[in-house]
């Protein structure tokens, strides 16, 4: 897997938010328009008192959502990864287990040929 670059990962992430934050809110704003051309000015008053602070609050909610599908996500990737880790360390204390065994038969072939 290639590596990925950090500030294109968080440009990537920023422009993401950016574009739908104003998705979310622009949808509001249709919303809005088309409740005040169907509704009298009383009843939009009573029904909604205020559409834009509860579009504001679905876009919250949509943030929080991708927020928790991503941690999710990364959460799913580390426990993918911990037999990987469990095989290295395995390999890594095999690797220095012969090493120690070498460096035991050296010395003591060395104390031999004195």
């Amino acid at each position: 897997m290639a590596q990925r670059d950090p500030l294109g990962v968080g440009l990537g992430a920023l422009l993401t938010g950016v574009g739908l934050g104003g998705a979310v809110v622009t949808l509001t704003e249709i919303v809005v328009n088309i409740l005040r051309r169907q509704l009298d000015a009383a009843d939009y008053q009573r029904a909604f008192p205020d559409p834009l602070f509860a579009g504001l609050l679905a876009a919250l909610v949509v943030v929080f959502g991708l927020l928790w599908a991503s941690a999710l996500g990364k959460l799913r990737g580390l426990s993918l990864l911990q037999p990987k880790l469990d095989q290295a360390n395995a390999s890594l204390a095999s690797a220095l287990d012969e090493n120690q065994k070498d460096q035991n038969h050296d010395q003591h072939g060395d104390r031999n040929r004195s």
